[in-house]
């Protein structure tokens, strides 16, 4: 199958940000009460929105806003920016030289803020021809909406699009919205992934090329 359009999850796909992510909410999280936040409940969390976090982790909603700005605040801390998975840059690079009508998207559980940073950072977020942040609908994954809105942006056909990412939100999106999913083999995994609606288990990010028009 070769397909027209590709649309990406962001964190533990493009990014390298569970180490990032790890830091921060051992940082933040023992002001709401959770004094040793546990790897079962970071892993768990890592793929969700803020409030689909706080909802897992028990704390009260209206703590939404103020665990945000916590967030935020412990990330621009941090000495080191977001970083790339290893190919990623070079995929980017191939897909703008060789494949310059493949239509590109995100769709990420992470905010507008979180985007911007990416952007501020990276120049191939520039390539994309769409980009769905947990702010833009009322709809998160692994709800369908989201990827099904980035597909009606681009203009392109379902069934000619795969949506590359790592976690089971991913995973449930793209089944959703019954569009192909590629398992994003480089990046924070959950091994239950391995044996789930993955049509691709991509090894490493330049091998989607080898399934593009």
């Amino acid at each position: 199958m070769n397909y027209d359009a590709v649309v990406f999850d962001v964190d533990g796909t493009l990014i390298d940000s569970f180490p990032r992510y790890v830091s921060i909410m051992r940082t933040i999280t023992p002001k709401y009460g959770i004094s040793n936040i546990t790897d079962k409940q970071l892993m768990e969390t890592f793929p969700l929105t803020a409030s689909q976090t706080i909802d897992y982790l028990n704390i009260p909603t209206h703590f939404n806003n103020q665990m945000a700005i916590d967030y935020t605040i412990a990330a621009a801390q941090l000495d080191q920016g977001p970083v790339l998975y290893p190919g990623v840059q070079s995929l980017f690079e191939r897909l703008k030289s060789n494949y310059p009508d493949v239509a590109l998207g995100i769709v990420t559980s992470g905010s507008n803020a979180d985007v911007q940073d990416l952007r501020d950072h990276f120049d191939f977020m520039q390539q994309m021809w769409v980009t769905v942040t947990s702010d833009l609908l009322p709809y998160h994954k692994p709800a369908p909406e989201p990827l099904l809105y980035a597909i009606d942006q681009m203009g392109v056909d379902r069934s000619r699009t795969i949506y590359v990412g790592d976690a089971f939100t991913d995973e449930g999106c793209a089944h959703n919205a019954k569009v192909d999913f590629g398992l994003a083999g480089w990046g924070t995994i959950t091994p239950k992934l391995k044996n789930g609606y993955a049509k691709y288990d991509f090894k490493n990010p330049e091998s989607i090329l080898n399934y593009l028009s």
